[in-house]
């Protein structure tokens, strides 16, 4: 829903304490328009999770790594689904 795609950033915002105590095994996400109606960023995201989960790019390809964030990321073509894999 359209709410819930815009408190995805809150939700693991809230789920930090978890993340860093490595207690999820993966998270995914969609990134897509409606963040940037408010002031959460993919990059917000990538700060939080990074340090203990591979993030990738879920793609009708299959999986695409995205080791750091990029400033491309932020465009809004189309909703990018994201997948984080604990290390």
């Amino acid at each position: 829903s359209a709410a819930s795609d815009v408190y995805k950033r809150q939700v693991i915002k809230g789920a930090e304490k978890l993340i860093q105590e490595k207690k999820i095994g993966s998270i995914q996400f969609e990134y897509n328009y409606l963040w940037k109606n408010t002031s959460n960023t993919i990059e917000d995201v990538f700060t939080i999770l990074s340090e203990n989960y591979h993030i990738y790019r879920l793609t009708f390809w299959g999986k695409i790594a995205t080791k750091k964030f990029q400033n491309s990321l932020e465009s809004y073509p189309s909703a990018s689904n994201y997948i984080a894999i604990l290390k």
